[in-house]
């Protein structure tokens, strides 16, 4: 790849799409990783005596807890791709018309 080349990539749609997909595969690796059953077995209206013990723990407040740590850290960072790339635009030349 050649310097012009090079020039013509657009980097912030590209940090956009990257960020899409690491948000999509981090909310998925929270969710997956703290034991879905009980949620499943809530939405299909299964008995509390056919649920895991583990679940009576699993209250408003935990699933509160975990939409916040599945999309927190995806909106810290782009709250932050945002602000560099105004930060960097100060730096730019103003488009001035001939």
């Amino acid at each position: 790849m050649v310097l012009s080349e090079m020039k013509q990539l657009n980097w912030w749609r590209g940090l956009w799409r990257v960020w899409i997909i690491g948000t999509v595969a981090w909310a998925v690796w929270t969710f997956w990783d703290s034991d879905p059953q009980c949620l499943i077995d809530l939405v299909r209206g299964t008995p509390d005596w056919a649920m895991g013990p583990w679940c009576e723990y699993r209250d408003l407040g935990y699933y509160g807890w975990l939409l916040a740590s599945m999309f927190g850290w995806p909106a810290l960072i782009a709250i932050l791709l945002l602000a560099s790339r105004w930060a960097i635009a100060g730096f730019l030349e103003p488009n001035r018309p001939n």
